[in-house]
């Protein structure tokens, strides 16, 4: 804390003492403690402090700048891209499934290629790349929410809760290469409060993170112990992903990217990135990078090596700077599009309120022309699903159907 300033007199905090200001004429100006030397010292304070407020603002417009030289590739390599990527449709009957059944959520099983999905019902069904019929693993009694896979094949589902009860959480592993459950160890929980659930993730090392309605919930599971941990969120969450196998990145209602450390035993967190609007989806493209889908049409890439500016800077309150922000997206208010990003080949897919599927390359703004050889839907797509080479989105226009599309 700064001392108070005695008229006349200079505070030296290294000696801890008020020392008279001497005039220039009776000391001299090299004077440690002459008027001239004392404004030069306070000036240089001054800037000194300027800079250290201003050190993040200066790190992301150097990122900004940096990355925008690295991605400004020529338009013929862009286009050369572009005209890489083809489509190949295959449909796969849900025959048995309700016509109005509307898919929810989406996970890609890559060691046996099988697809497990949810619908708006609270079924989870598995659909085996040689079956044309799904088969049901179990149900919830509301909408589901979220799926994902583990590393181990554990998996984990949620529902949104209605006005029966609140939201849940399923957890439990995938056997063998059939993608029977062992549902004899499944673990079901439910939030202390009447709470919704939105999203979850597993980290590479089987933590679990849950967001739902005010709150985020990282869970720990040891054989048949579970350890859980409810942390207050001052907004709705709606997007989790694991940055690595400790850190999770939350995104919220209020457009604020929070880290969440699952080694810190307490409830503080750090603003990580504001983003210009809700936040409804987040994918992780590498170590450092992260793509993030919101709402108001934004879908943003950020580098979290640049954090958001803290308080009590005057950027606190505005917008983080993003790395790439790409265009086209037509989303303005839905969270429940579809949207997904896949790390190894860096392509990136998002549902728009057109009901069209569009398609990014994280090192391009503009989505490539593959997206506009998909037909356009007569409703939203709400679930989509990347792979290595294929990706698969729930048609909301033939409710019988999943699409398959090969990308070579």
């Amino acid at each position: 804390m700064d001392n108070p300033g005695i008229p006349g007199f200079f505070y030296d905090p290294q000696k801890k003492k008020y020392f008279k200001i001497m005039p220039n004429h009776k000391c001299g100006s090299s004077h440690p403690y002459s008027q001239q030397t004392i404004a030069k010292r306070e000036k240089l304070e001054t800037a000194e402090k300027a800079d250290k407020i201003n050190l993040r603002q200066r790190g992301f417009q150097k990122s900004y700048i940096e990355t925008r030289s690295l991605c400004n590739q020529s338009q013929s390599a862009q286009q050369d891209f572009r005209s890489r990527l083809s489509v190949q449709k295959s449909r796969l009957s849900f025959g048995y499934i309700d016509p109005y059944v509307n898919v929810t959520a989406i996970a890609y099983d890559f060691n046996t290629g099988n697809l497990i999905f949810g619908d708006h019902t609270g079924l989870v069904s598995l659909l085996q790349p040689t079956c044309e019929k799904p088969q049901p693993m179990f149900n919830f009694f509301s909408e589901t929410t979220c799926i994902a896979i583990g590393s181990d094949r554990r998996l984990v589902a949620t529902c949104q809760g209605n006005e029966r009860g609140a939201g849940m959480i399923h957890i439990s592993a995938l056997t063998n290469q059939e993608g029977v459950l062992d549902l004899q160890n499944h673990i079901t929980l439910t939030p202390h409060r009447n709470q919704s659930i939105w999203t979850c993730a597993i980290s590479s090392s089987n933590k679990i993170a849950v967001g739902g309605s005010g709150m985020f919930m990282l869970i720990e599971q040891s054989g048949h112990d579970c350890t859980q941990r409810i942390l207050r969120s001052k907004s709705d969450v709606f997007a989790v992903q694991f940055l690595d196998e400790n850190v999770c990145m939350a995104g919220s209602r209020d457009g604020c990217i929070r880290a969440f450390d699952s080694r810190v035993k307490s409830d503080d967190h750090q603003l990580f990135i504001r983003h210009s609007s809700t936040v409804a989806g987040i994918k992780v493209l590498s170590e450092y990078q992260i793509i993030v889908n919101g709402l108001r049409n934004s879908l943003k890439l950020y580098d979290v090596r640049f954090p958001h500016p803290p308080a009590p800077s005057s950027l606190y309150s505005a917008p983080s700077k993003p790395v790439f922000e790409y265009t086209g997206h037509i989303n303005e208010h839905s969270l429940t599009l579809g949207f997904d990003a896949n790390r190894n080949t860096g392509i990136i897919t998002a549902a728009g309120s057109d009901n069209r599927l569009r398609f990014w390359n994280s090192r391009f703004s503009e989505p490539f022309s593959g997206a506009e050889s998909l037909d356009s839907h007569d409703l939203s797509i709400r679930a989509v699903c990347l792979a290595h080479d294929a990706f698969w989105i729930a048609s909301p226009s033939e409710p019988y159907t999943m699409e398959q599309y090969k990308i070579p």
